[in-house]
């Protein structure tokens, strides 16, 4: 119904990438700038390559039927699960696998999510939910990150939210506070 969710997407990942360089005066790295498609490695190595100290990946959610609405964040799960065992000394170090090394990070990246979530929540861009599963955009990035469903395109009140004047400028101004 008019709304594209890449258009959308890019077009707030550059508000976001605008009001977090003003507000913090800090260098923000888009993975994408353009209309192009790029795999989740090479996200994944633009990010660790850029040395993120932080990874959102922005999207927009759509259902059927429409009944659904609101944000989703998606973040590894902050769980540990000990072995009860050291590795001996001189022996083997136990290695994280490269697609998983977002997980080493998962407690700073759910309290992003759920510090994004309330603000969110805080200015009726919501009702929020939260997710702990390693989403794709983060695997093999070395950095606290979350996938963000900024909100529902299906559901006319937040594409009417989005795509009104204003919207993804208050979205970006959101998610950068």
């Amino acid at each position: 119904r008019g709304a594209i969710e890449k258009d959308l997407t890019l077009q707030l990942a550059r508000l976001v990438k605008a009001e977090l360089e003003r507000r913090m005066r800090t260098r923000v790295v888009l993975t994408r700038d353009d209309d192009r498609d790029l795999t989740g490695a090479q996200r994944a190595e633009r990010a660790n390559q850029a040395r993120a100290d932080l990874v959102i990946s922005l999207h927009f959610d759509g259902l059927p039927e429409g009944r659904a609405h609101g944000a989703t964040a998606y973040c590894p799960p902050a769980t540990f699960v000990a072995t009860g065992r050291e590795p001996a000394a001189g022996g083997p170090i136990p290695l994280i696998p490269w697609r998983d090394v977002a997980l080493r990070h998962a407690v700073a990246a759910r309290e992003l999510s759920g510090d994004l979530l309330s603000a969110l929540e805080l200015r009726a861009q919501g009702p929020t939910r939260l997710r702990e599963i390693l989403p794709y955009p983060m695997l093999g990035v070395n950095a606290p990150g979350l996938l963000l469903e900024c909100a529902t395109l299906t559901s006319d009140a937040d594409r009417a939210r989005v795509t009104a004047p204003h919207g993804l400028a208050a979205l970006a101004a959101t998610i950068a506070e």
